[in-house]
This record gives C-alpha cells, structure tokens and sequence, in this order.
C-alpha cells in the first residue's frame, strides 16, 4: 500500500471544523472525500458509484451515512454498504495520523 499525505492537523481541522462535514481532497487521478464523524474521520471515494456525483458535495445523515446529492443514495461511511437497499458498494480508503499529518492509503 502506498501513502498519501492529504493534510496536516491544522489544515484538516480547517477543513473539517465540525463533526458531519465533507470535503474532498484530490490524489492524483483519483477525489476522496473524507468525512468528520463524532470518533473520527472517514474517507470513501468522492464519487457515487452510482451516477458519479460528488458525495462531497452531499451531507451526514442522523445514522452517519453519506448521503449524494444526486440521487439520495446513502452509504455507510464505516462500511461503505448501500444503505438504501441498491447493490452499490462505496470504495473505502484507510485514513491514518502520522507524526506529519493526515495519510490515506492507496492498495498498488
């Protein structure tokens, strides 16, 4: 697996001040979205493997799922399932905090 470095702490706290915000950040070829829940940050792919639209441009609903705007279909951010009963899955990242900043990781 390879390492990215998307933000350090400050500029993530920025970005994310409050719990249930999205932002995206770009890798490349690739958008994540990363998400702040109450224990922690999330990050999924920023495009809805449905019709493509930007999740981070959608909202966290009450059982923290990611919720696009296009469509209003949701996804858990813990699992990335489909929680409105389609058969999409939502491709998840691993987020980790090293001693410089925030790192999500990309499988080769």
């Amino acid at each position: 697996m390879d390492w990215f470095k998307i933000a350090d702490e400050a500029e993530l706290e920025r970005r994310l001040p409050d719990v249930n915000a999205l932002s995206s950040f770009d890798l490349g070829e690739s958008s994540i979205c990363v998400a702040r829940l109450e224990d922690g940050y999330y990050a999924v792919a920023d495009m809805c493997p449905h019709a493509s639209g930007s999740l981070s441009e959608g909202e966290i609903d009450s059982r923290e799922n990611i919720v696009c705007p296009v469509h209003l279909y949701k996804f858990s951010l813990r699992t990335g399932i489909n929680t409105s009963g389609e058969d999409y899955f939502l491709k998840k990242y691993p987020l980790k905090l090293m001693e410089d900043g925030y790192y999500i990781g990309i499988e080769k």
